[in-house]
């Protein structure tokens, strides 16, 4: 390597999907990267889905690269494997589909379902699909030549091929993990004890032969630390000021108003459907009693989804999938930021050392954050440590705190204040990608 270079080459083996919170994160800590010095290898997405400014080598690993364990080989087929370079975006190229019967769609759905019950129940879905190396990724990796892989796994086999992708091509590999999945994930299947080995050991395997190891939050860093041995260095979702720090389009100024407008942003799903259903009762019952509150929601989740998760609400509060550089002003038009979580086992073991994208940008919105969610896991910790939101656990006092938060002014105008400096003094991209690109620098001149 060229060391007067300060941008080793990076190769970013990982799930890219640029509608994923995991895929967005990982965009922005290498926003801004020499093009020349960096590529993405894709575990499973399309390129349509996977394509970002700013990167213009990629290869989305398919059938030469990867197969479904027996029988669901019989159900699915990786895509096709392929190698692109890219300066635009890409037109959608996937061949337009005859329309699926209802009948059809339904047993398809069903048939879904089951597979993934099933993958999970068994545990098979640590070892689903099996990685290997084609001549054809072979080649694409040494024309590259990549200093540094970074990566991010979320299952045993993909640890295994980066590790095998370490010695094959001798670079060096940085893993950041995102949840805690290597703890978790063998928690609900029927052969736990067994799931729970095999990950220990690749957990251990895969740390000790990495040259540098991040985690999505400080409280993983220090667990992790504490378990494994091994510095874990915190980066989570970074911010870009080109987006966030230009002039506001929209007031920020903070006033107790007749009306009062709480957003959501994000996927409604298990772990965000009960607290936000609870919050929408509760929003009900202070318009009975003369509060002009309201919920809007932001949200890629289809409409038949969030009807399913949420019941019979109105629909008029579900506004749909927002771009990110449209996020701005529909955060600061808001009174405040609701921030669900649930309380129930599931949710918290997986959620517990995580730090959702949006913590970071509802802090830099210069509005007050609401927070519905447990209070021992590490996003609540952060806001709370900083002060930075407020904070309720309780069913039980879910309607007094939101009465409290919408009467008291002072109280929003400190945790919005400090929240915003807090999100612009260590979460900007101009801060944190020099401090990633800083370790990976170390990591590629260590002989």
């Amino acid at each position: 390597m060229n060391r007067a270079q300060p941008y080793p080459k990076v190769l970013l083996v990982c799930n890219f999907n640029q509608s994923t919170a995991n895929g967005i994160t990982i965009r922005n800590l290498f926003q801004n990267w020499p093009k020349d010095r960096i590529a993405v290898a894709e575990f499973s997405g399309r390129i349509e889905c996977v394509y970002t400014e700013g990167i213009s080598q990629y290869y989305c690993l398919g059938e030469m690269e990867s197969k479904f364990l027996w029988p669901f080989n019989l159900l699915s087929k990786p895509n096709s494997s392929r190698s692109y370079f890219l300066e635009e975006s890409p037109k959608d190229s996937k061949p337009k589909q005859k329309p699926i019967l209802k009948k059809r769609l339904f047993l398809k759905v069903i048939a879904l379902r089951l597979k993934v019950a099933f993958l999970q129940l068994s545990g098979l879905v640590l070892v689903s699909r099996k990685y290997f190396f084609s001549t054809q990724f072979d080649r694409w990796v040494m024309d590259f030549k990549p200093d540094v892989i970074y990566t991010s796994i979320s299952d045993i086999n993909k640890a295994h091929f980066v590790l095998e992708m370490r010695k094959r091509y001798n670079v060096k590999l940085t893993v950041h993990i995102f949840d805690d999945f290597l703890n978790t994930k063998h928690q609900y299947s029927l052969f736990s004890n067994y799931w729970k080995s095999r990950l220990e050991i690749t957990a251990r395997r895969l740390f000790s032969e990495s040259d540098l190891c991040l985690a999505i939050s400080e409280k993983m860093s220090r667990e992790y630390k504490e378990k494994y041995k091994r510095d874990f260095h915190p980066f989570h979702n970074p911010l870009d000021p080109k987006i966030w720090t230009k002039e506001r389009a929209t007031s920020t100024t903070i006033e107790r108003s007749n009306s009062f407008t709480f957003v959501y942003t994000g996927k409604i799903n298990r772990d965000t459907a009960k607290p936000l259903s609870l919050f929408i009762k509760a929003l009900e019952r202070l318009q009975a009693l003369g509060y002009g509150t309201q919920l809007e929601i932001y949200t890629a989740t289809g409409l038949p989804e969030v009807l399913r998760l949420l019941g019979n609400i109105n629909t008029k509060i579900i506004k749909g999938f927002i771009k990110n550089n449209e996020l701005p002003i529909a955060l600061r038009k808001a009174d405040g930021l609701f921030f669900p979580l649930d309380s129930s086992r599931k949710t918290r073991n997986y959620v517990r050392l995580s730090i959702a994208t949006k913590a970071t940008e509802y802090m830099i919105s210069g509005r007050p954050i609401f927070v519905f969610a447990p209070r021992d896991i590490a996003v609540v910790e952060y806001l709370q440590e900083h002060d930075a939101a407020y904070i309720v656990s309780s069913l039980d006092r879910l309607e007094k705190a939101t009465i409290s938060f919408i009467e008291n002014t002072r109280m929003r105008k400190r945790i919005a204040k400090n929240a915003e400096l807090r999100a612009k003094g260590f979460h900007l991209t101009t801060i944190v990608n020099e401090q990633l690109r800083s370790l990976l620098k170390q990591v590629s001149d260590t002989v």
